[in-house]
C-alpha cells in the first residue's frame, strides 16, 4: 500500500499478552487490528499508549494498574522492551528519514 506513514514498525516484548519473543509489525498507512478476544490488539495500541506519554509522565500506567501489571505474566523478565521506527521530515533531507527509538523499562 502507497503512502506516507508516521510509525513504519512496532516492536512490542514483555508487556502484557506480549510474551519474551514479542511481535515485530511493519504498520501500513492504514492498518485494521483483528484477532479473538485475548490476542493483543487492545495491548498493542496500549503499547502506543505508552510511548505517547513517555516524553511527559508515565504516572497513568504507574497509577492506574500498577507498574508490575503491564509485564507478561509467564516470565522472570523484569524488563518491557518496545521499539519504535518512525518517518520524519529532516531539513538536510529532501525525504522521510527513518529514526529508530526504544523505550525500556525496567523493575
Amino acid at each position: 500500500m502507497d503512502g506516507a506513514r508516521f510509525i513504519q514498525r512496532l516492536s512490542v516484548k514483555n508487556l502484557l499478552s506480549f510474551n519474551q519473543e514479542g511481535v515485530d509489525i511493519e504498520l501500513q498507512p492504514l492498518n485494521v487490528l483483528i484477532g479473538p478476544n485475548g490476542s493483543g490488539k487492545s495491548n498493542f495500541i496500549e503499547a502506543i499508549g505508552i510511548l505517547r506519554s513517555a516524553p511527559q509522565d508515565f504516572a497513568p500506567f504507574r497509577y492506574v494498574r500498577g507498574l508490575q501489571e503491564w509485564f507478561w505474566k509467564d516470565t522472570e523478565a523484569n524488563t518491557i522492551h518496545i521499539d519504535i521506527t518512525l518517518s520524519y521530515w529532516s531539513s538536510l533531507l529532501t525525504e522521510l528519514s527513518p529514526l529508530r527509538a526504544c523505550l525500556m523499562i525496567q523493575i
